[in-house]
């Protein structure tokens, strides 16, 4: 779903006017890195990422790929309250809180965000 997602905005945006698109990437590359990093990471994570940057902005990489497939895999409640699990996590406590949630299969996962996020 995000492929045609993502294919059918670049259609989208290929039928723009010329100084359309330049404009479009002159505010594109305006943001924050981390906002540019969160969008070509699809749109659904693009989405929320700002957001999740304090878990996985810095992420180890033995630890990139399975962080990537297992966002991909959540829902846009599981994303929301990972945000606000990310939110809520002091910087000293990052690298534990996203190893633990990492390490949680996936069938328990709606029960380890809902107790992280205080739901």
């Amino acid at each position: 779903m995000q492929r045609s997602s993502a294919s059918d905005a670049a259609t989208r945006f290929n039928a723009l006017p010329a100084d359309q698109q330049q404009r479009l990437r002159q505010q594109f590359q305006a943001q924050d890195q981390a906002f540019r990093e969160g969008w070509r990471l699809g749109p659904q994570l693009g989405l929320v990422f700002p957001k999740l940057h304090g878990l996985f902005g810095y992420v180890p990489p033995q630890q990139r790929e399975a962080a990537l497939a297992v966002l991909r895999q959540l829902s846009p409640a599981q994303l929301a309250q990972l945000a606000l699990v990310a939110q809520r996590t002091p910087p000293q406590e990052r690298d534990a809180v996203r190893s633990a949630f990492l390490a949680v299969p996936a069938a328990e996962r709606d029960t380890w965000l809902k107790r992280q996020a205080g739901q």
